[in-house]
């Protein structure tokens, strides 16, 4: 469980920050590992959470709900990740 919550964490930096780089260094996570625990994440829920272009990296449709909800868990301050 605590894995599928660090995953949603990084999920809602990424998110916020429109940029694998930058919310994989917040997480002081390799830029890799990052990479490949959102392709798990998503393979996991079988949907697409991240439209991932040249300009940026923001949240699908789908991957908005769960981008918001991220967003209310206690420990969220302004503007920073959910850690």
């Amino acid at each position: 469980m605590a894995r599928n919550l660090n995953d949603l964490q990084f999920f809602a930096a990424v998110v916020q920050y429109r940029d694998l780089s930058a919310g994989a260094r917040v997480l002081g996570l390799p830029k890799l590992r990052a990479d490949r625990r959102l392709a798990t994440l998503e393979q996991r829920l079988g949907v697409r959470l991240l439209d991932r272009a040249i300009r940026g990296i923001k949240s699908t449709e789908v991957g908005q709900l769960p981008f918001e909800h991220a967003q209310t868990w206690p420990n969220c301050e302004n503007r920073q990740p959910c850690l």
